[in-house]
């Protein structure tokens, strides 16, 4: 693979985001499976999802997504508190 080259995935999350709106008004709520910048399925879950794709194509080449609104499907944030304290001996 060339060094910038995208990965099928990285292909495959790249259409459901440039075409998120247009797939939420047909299948909000919905798992769907993409394959080769295209719908390949519609699920009610994850795990069905799954063995169809695992069944049809190679691993790594396609994407299982909940089709919603707004980026909490394909985003994640952490947060960390950070707290720093001194160590002080039991016995004085």
């Amino acid at each position: 693979m060339e060094p910038n080259a995208k990965t099928p995935l990285a292909e495959q999350m790249d259409f459901y985001i440039a075409n998120q709106k247009q797939l939420v008004q047909s299948y909000n709520n919905k798992i769907l499976l993409i394959h080769s910048c295209k719908v390949e399925g519609v699920f009610d879950t994850k795990t069905d999802a799954f063995y169809a794709g695992k069944e049809k194509f190679e691993p790594g080449t396609f994407l299982i997504i909940k089709c919603n609104e707004g980026d909490e499907e394909y985003t994640v944030n952490y947060r960390t508190i950070n707290r720093f304290s001194r160590l002080v001996p039991a016995c004085l």
